[in-house]
């Protein structure tokens, strides 16, 4: 028998959920133009309507019954934004903090064995290896290992079994109905309805970074046809970590291939302890690898890293200067390092990466490093650090002084998340001809309590000390003040 759970239902809920806005004055002097000097204003409002609240719906039962559930993610909302670019306080759907709905389960059960019938995905293998720092979106400086199989095959049914020791999902799945064809997608940007093709979309965002996306429309090649014999198999076991034989190991084996005339084999596993150190501490070595075999190649992947950890791992930025912006918001409290190994069987690629991020180990104190070492031909590596401590005075007073920098070899092939794409108050503080060393330092003292909601901030910001004659003579930066007031 099946009924409907309806605790945790969506409801209407208008009302005003978010109202938030700063203002900030910052006067600077460029120290490598004769002191020239000047102001720059910033600010921004919020105004968020909300209008459902997050929550689920599902049927629930025991034995043989059939599992549907529907599941608001987040608050449904509407939003208004103006900036120091964008005054025009455009209302828009708030796509990227709310209103994402979806089916999240849709399975037939017989006891604990599954069939679920929503799409899905037969890849098989992806792991990303722990670290104190890591990259949110999978680039650079993260550790990973890519999924085999074959690809964009999504359509069709998983069986599965799942325990609190063990879980096996096995995927049988076809090709999509129609190929999809162009996106599209729909911007307002300074009262002007613009809409911009895929290929344009990274070069449109740059140009025009507070165009607010109002909508994406996915074209369809117009084939309907789904009965194409394109199949394709994956299967997945692996060992909790909640298993009640050896508590924190966990483990993981897969495999896929398509029906096909020449099918390309994916195979995968995963491993890994997490061994507690008393109450706080622990420690985590793990290792994935994963080989993909068309014919006669093969292509290998291998990783690992171990983890001296004693805290969990957020979706946050270490909040120091240089390791404190969208890129590298994954971090774990820990001293860790993780490796990666490319190119097995042939001219392998070595790439480590150490990092160490102090979450709360330290009252008050945040501290952060992290670098990249390509171990090829030559070694090359890009390095970047920082500290900010906080002391307080009274109840409200809190002066927090803070350093950090950065260092780019000049053989390096990458950079510690985008070193490209910060710059010194609009001066830029890398090397433009990107063949040479740069070598970037910033330190300040942020006061705040003083005054009720007011920030006040001077710092220090290099350009690239590393400049010399033959790049236009050495470059001392900029010194900078600024005042924030914040609801």
């Amino acid at each position: 028998m099946a009924a409907s759970a309806m605790a945790d239902e969506p409801v209407a809920d208008l009302n005003v959920a978010e109202v938030s806005g700063n203002a900030k004055v910052t006067w600077g002097a460029d120290l490598d133009n004769s002191f020239a000097s000047g102001f720059k204003n910033e600010g921004e409002a919020t105004l968020k309507v909300n209008f459902a609240n997050k929550g689920s719906k599902s049927t629930e039962g025991d034995g043989v019954w059939g599992e549907l559930g529907v599941e608001v993610t987040q608050n449904v909302g509407f939003k208004s934004h103006t900036g120091s670019t964008d005054e025009s306080g455009i209302g828009y759907w708030d796509g990227d903090n709310g209103g994402k709905i979806k089916v999240s389960a849709a399975k037939l059960h017989f006891g604990p064995v599954y069939v679920g019938i929503t799409k899905g995905d037969t890849q098989v293998g992806d792991y990303k290896v722990t670290n104190a720092i890591m990259s949110a979106d999978n680039g650079d400086n993260a550790i990973q290992i890519g999924g085999v199989g074959p690809a964009d095959v999504s359509q069709g049914i998983v069986a599965g079994y799942g325990d609190d020791n063990f879980g096996i999902d096995v995927d049988l799945r076809t090709l999509p109905n129609g190929n999809p064809g162009a996106t599209t997608y729909l911007y307002y940007n300074a009262g002007t309805w613009v809409t911009v093709s895929e290929d344009m979309l990274d070069a449109f965002k740059e140009a025009y970074p507070d165009a607010h996306l109002v909508e994406i429309f996915k074209a369809d090649d117009g084939a309907t046809d789904f009965y194409d014999n394109h199949y394709a198999f994956a299967a997945e076991a692996q060992l909790k970590d909640s298993n009640a034989f050896v508590p924190g190991l966990f483990a993981k084996v897969g495999f896929a291939m398509p029906f096909a005339e020449h099918p390309v084999i994916g195979i995968a596993a995963n491993a890994g302890y997490k061994l507690p150190i008393g109450e706080k501490f622990y420690l985590r070595p793990e290792v994935a690898y994963n080989v993909e075999i068309a014919g006669d190649d093969a292509a290998h992947g291998l990783v690992g890293g171990v983890m001296f950890g004693w805290g969990a791992t957020e979706d946050a930025n270490a909040g120091v200067p240089y390791l404190d912006n969208d890129q590298t918001k994954k971090v774990t409290p820990g001293v860790g390092v993780a490796v990666e190994l490319d190119g097995l069987g042939g001219d392998v690629a070595v790439k480590l990466v150490p990092s160490f991020y102090s979450g709360d180990l330290i009252p008050n104190l945040k501290a952060g490093a992290v670098a990249e070492l390509n171990l090829s031909d030559a070694t090359n590596f890009s390095i970047a650090a920082g500290a900010k401590y906080t002391i307080a005075i009274g109840d409200s007073v809190k002066i927090s002084p803070y350093a950090g920098a950065r260092y780019i070899d000049d053989d390096a092939e990458t950079a510690v998340f985008g070193v490209n794409n910060v710059n010194n108050a609009g001066n830029g503080d890398t090397d433009t001809y990107g063949t040479d060393s740069i070598l970037n330092v910033k330190a300040g003292v942020e006061f705040g309590g003083l005054i009720s909601n007011t920030t006040f901030n001077v710092w220090y910001q290099s350009a690239n000390l590393l400049n010399d004659s033959s790049r236009g003579g050495a470059t001392a930066g900029t010194i900078n003040v600024s005042c924030k007031i914040a609801l």
